[in-house]
């Protein structure tokens, strides 16, 4: 809407528009209500037994809160942008098209990365930090609009990784009786380590410190790529 009806007036319809997918979302949720009204994910016998986290899912853990440390917050890239348009060289109606860019290679790649991690299993998650790592570089080392492009497509790579493939491999590294404690585990690591990231480079950008920003989130995701390959081939151990 902000590209066809321009700055700052297509902001408006922009989120007026919003309530059509949020309507959706709950017409889906009543229509699998409907149709599984008692889903039954394991059997009970699968319930049974150590609630315990093995080794390996601390190790994925702590690689996965390294990558997300590293991956810079949209938030900060947006501020970027702004700066990029003070500077003459975008537009402000270009700012959500980047947004939409990163969204869409996010959803472009949720299959073929999903059948990838079928086929080659846990470790295929390394390139989760191998595409986090170039979004800094290109962000202020490109600049301007390419930067910004280049930008949008890696983070939104990143990001279809840590949706599908870094999720279920939660599930593969766990016991179905542990499972839930893990995800609740995961998600709150997850969370913390993306606000602690966001709140540090935001106050980096703000004093104007993006070399030292790049540096971080190269350093972070080598260290992430070391502990991602500690991971065992094998599943649930």
């Amino acid at each position: 809407m902000i590209f066809f009806k321009g700055y700052p007036e297509g902001y408006r319809d922009a989120f007026w528009i919003m309530w059509l997918p949020a309507i959706l979302a709950i017409c889906s949720l009543l229509i699998a209500i409907k149709l599984y009204p008692s889903p039954r994910a394991v059997r009970a016998s699968e319930l049974e037994g150590d609630r315990r986290l093995g080794r390996s899912f601390w190790i994925f853990l702590t690689g996965s809160m390294l990558v997300m440390i590293g991956l810079i917050h949209w938030a900060v890239i947006s501020y970027y942008a702004e700066d990029v348009v003070k500077a003459g060289v975008i537009m402000a109606y270009q700012i959500p098209i980047f947004y939409l860019i990163a969204m869409a290679v996010d959803g472009a790649i949720a299959f073929p990365i999903g059948a990838v991690y079928d086929k080659v299993g846990i470790r295929s998650i390394i390139v989760a930090p191998i595409s986090a790592i170039f979004i800094a570089p290109l962000l202020f080392g490109v600049g301007g609009w390419m930067g910004l492009c280049l930008a949008a497509v890696f983070w939104g790579f990143s990001m279809g990784i840590v949706e599908t493939m870094m999720r279920a491999a939660v599930a593969d590294l766990t016991q179905a009786r542990s499972r839930s404690l893990a995800y609740g585990i995961y998600s709150f690591g997850i969370g913390l380590s993306w606000a602690i990231s966001g709140i540090l480079f935001s106050l980096l950008y703000q004093i104007g410190l993006t070399n030292l920003i790049t540096a971080i989130c190269i350093i972070v995701e080598l260290i992430a790529i070391g502990v991602f390959t500690a991971l065992p081939k094998s599943r649930k151990t």
